[in-house]
């Protein structure tokens, strides 16, 4: 009966300690994800992340972002994106939506375009660099010589 009770006891903190990987199903705010565990749809808050409400929309779009589409691993609160682990919280709290610039769209086509009507498309051409002194020979010094006794 002992053993039975053990048996028992180990196998159900087994399956407790199993938590399932939960699919991102949505972006309610920039604290709060809403995830499908197992057919069950809940919302999740990220622990100790905190906007102010002038980036309330961008942190929010940043989250959209990262976390659209995406399985992550859920502890208490601390987020865990799969399959590269970037501990979402973290990164929420490191504001990356203040650096990020739009720079544009790249546009190749105009430099195909100069090729295919025959100019020719050059490098700019670096500006000249001093000329460097060439440094002095370096001494070369024999080890005094240990006397052996």
């Amino acid at each position: 009966m002992k053993n039975a009770l053990v048996c028992f006891t180990l196998c159900f903190a087994a399956a407790a300690a199993a938590t399932p990987m939960s699919h991102v199903v949505g972006i309610r705010d920039s604290r709060t994800i809403i995830v499908d565990t197992n057919g069950v749809t809940s919302a999740i808050t990220l622990k100790n992340v905190e906007t102010a409400s002038e980036e309330e929309t961008q942190a929010a779009d940043y989250l959209r972002r990262t976390l659209a589409n995406t399985w992550v691993f859920i502890d208490s609160g601390d987020v865990y994106r799969s399959p590269d682990a970037l501990y979402v919280n973290a990164d929420m709290r490191q504001h990356p939506w203040r650096t990020m610039r739009y720079l544009g769209e790249l546009d190749l086509g105009v430099r195909a375009k100069g090729v295919a009507a025959g100019n020719k498309v050059t490098a700019p051409s670096l500006p000249e660099l001093p000329a460097r002194a060439t440094p002095a020979p370096r001494r070369i010094t024999s080890r005094p010589k240990r006397n052996r006794r």
